[in-house]
């Protein structure tokens, strides 16, 4: 049985849009497995400076939000609309952002521990207080 160059290729094709269907869904499954730990890393955590609680919220917290409710819309398009190099690139600059975010977080960090060495006490909440007359 003879099979024609045309019918290799089409079957070739196919296996490749298999490979890449595939991999996308891998890649989906791990960011939201990172997506739900962060949130709930976020929740239990607790440290007291204002360079932590910008990681927390900014690193941890609303980039697993923004990804899990568009989640949907990936999934929704994963099959033609979006090809594993668009999806990878925005990853790959979701992920940048995040950490250009540590490195200023870092050096807020660096700043209030020179703070703490020459003795000032900055202020990380507000809080009112009741005079008793």
């Amino acid at each position: 049985m003879v099979i024609s160059n045309t019918t290799t290729e089409i079957i070739n094709y196919t296996k490749d849009i298999d490979i890449e269907y595939n991999s996308k869904i891998i890649l989906l499954l791990i960011v939201t497995i990172y997506a739900l730990a962060m949130i709930y890393f976020s929740n239990k955590l607790e440290f007291d400076g204002l360079w932590f609680k910008f990681i927390k919220t900014y690193v941890m917290k609303v980039p697993s939000f923004i990804f899990l409710f568009f989640m949907p819309l990936l999934v929704f398009f994963l099959n033609r609309g979006i090809t594993f190099e668009t999806l990878y690139l925005w990853l790959l600059t979701a992920y940048g952002i995040l950490m250009t975010i540590l490195f200023i977080s870092f050096k807020f960090g660096l700043f209030e521990f020179g703070l703490k060495l020459l003795g000032i006490k900055y202020v990380s909440k507000m809080e009112m207080k009741q005079i008793k007359l």
